[in-house]
């Protein structure tokens, strides 16, 4: 769990697409400060007083992340309790008729977390909103928010919906 008081990140953009309704106006996003891999996630769990080193916990990751893949791909969902279960999804070409549709229709398979929305975690919409505090990454000593994002301060969703609650998540095929 977050320390009491940990302020959460965030910059300001201007939806600059023309075709949304949320054209002109300012958004907020998130500010990422960094990707942490499977071997700086097991050094922070370790210093969370793990009795494991290190090691042993990235080996029990890799393993998790493994047999991860091998069940989402063969249709399980995984539920990783107080966080979320992740599953796959689809998105595909319509047709006509049902006898039309072929496996050459899907054009996309997605992994996605569904966050966990039990009374002890809450990870998502408004009540995980009410258990946060947050900063404008402008107004802190930190690094600016064009930096720390990687998108510059102007942008928008190309969602059509402002920006303001759409998925401005990546494809899968477009991550480094």
């Amino acid at each position: 769990m977050p320390a009491k008081g940990q302020k959460f990140f965030f910059g300001k953009y201007t939806n600059n697409n023309s075709k949304s309704s949320g054209y002109g106006k300012t958004y907020a996003r998130a500010a990422i400060l960094g990707t942490l891999d499977t071997e700086d996630i097991a050094e922070h769990m370790m210093n969370h007083g793990c009795v494991y080193g290190v090691d042993v916990i990235k080996g029990v990751l890799d393993k998790f992340f493994d047999c991860a893949i091998e069940l989402l791909f063969t249709n399980y969902r995984i539920k990783m309790n107080g966080l979320g279960t992740l599953c796959m999804t689809l998105t595909s070409e319509g047709s006509d008729s049902a006898g039309e549709f072929t496996e050459s229709k899907i054009t996309k398979a997605n992994i996605r977390l569904l966050p966990d929305a039990t009374m002890d975690q809450q990870l998502s919409g408004k009540k995980l909103r009410e258990r946060m505090s947050f900063t404008n990454i402008a107004s802190s000593n930190f690094v600016s928010f064009d930096a720390v994002s990687g998108e510059g301060g102007e942008g928008g969703s190309d969602s059509g919906n402002g920006g303001g609650g759409g998925d401005d998540t990546p494809d899968i095929d477009d991550l480094p």
